[in-house]
């Protein structure tokens, strides 16, 4: 740096022109480049965002319990201890039970019994219905007798399912007795009103008889 005003003096005594500086190119900066780090996905971002929250909280590291347990292993609270004891009252108390799907006892009725117990029963129905319109179209009361004699019958018959409907319960001994009496009663009826029928008959009988003895003395 020192040798340009030396030499520019000299050529200055000389008589020549001395030269031009040479201008100074400015020092260009040179970028700092950022070292390139791999993009995270959102979930990691989302993830690491979370971690530094729990970090930063003071929930985030429970403080040990006498016992050693952490906070996490705590007994539960008092709304857990009353929702589960609530569960248990309802467990025990008798409306529930009547919704719990119990097997059947070993003296229940199976599918085929009830439907034959079952189709007795509506047959005897009909075979009394049957006995009404009868009388309504001979003009019989004789025969609509019988119909009231199938009566107990039919009171047995229902006693008894009541009885196996229940799975023969020995609260419901007593129904065996009225059946059986029932039938006895419903046999002994039956057998008035069919004497009764056939004592009408035997009457027709006569009088057709005397008609005919009549109306051949006429002739």
């Amino acid at each position: 740096m020192a040798s340009r005003p030396i030499a520019a003096a000299a050529a200055a005594a000389a008589g020549r022109r001395p030269p031009p500086p040479t201008p100074r190119r400015p020092a260009t900066p040179t970028p700092q480049t950022k070292p390139l780090t791999p993009q995270s996905h959102p979930s990691e971002r989302r993830a690491e965002a979370e971690a530094a929250g729990e970090a930063a909280s003071p929930r985030a590291h429970p403080t040990p319990s006498p016992s050693g347990r952490s906070a996490a292993a705590a007994p539960p609270t008092q709304a857990a201890a009353a929702v589960a004891g609530l569960a248990l009252l309802l467990a025990a108390s008798p409306a529930s039970a009547a919704f719990t799907p119990t097997l059947e006892p070993s003296n229940a009725l199976s599918l085929p019994t009830w439907a034959i117990h079952v189709s007795s029963v509506l047959e005897w129905c009909a075979a009394m219905g049957l006995f009404v319109k009868l009388a309504a179209v001979r003009k019989e009361p004789s025969l609509a007798g019988m119909a009231w004699g199938m009566l107990p019958l039919l009171a047995g018959a229902l006693a008894a399912c009541t009885f196996h409907f229940f799975y023969n319960a020995p609260a419901l001994y007593p129904m065996v007795a009225v059946q059986a009496g029932l039938t006895v009663g419903g046999n002994a009826t039956m057998a008035v009103a069919a004497w009764r029928i056939w004592a009408v008959a035997e009457e027709e009988k006569e009088k057709v008889a005397a008609g005919g003895e009549k109306a051949a003395k006429d002739v």
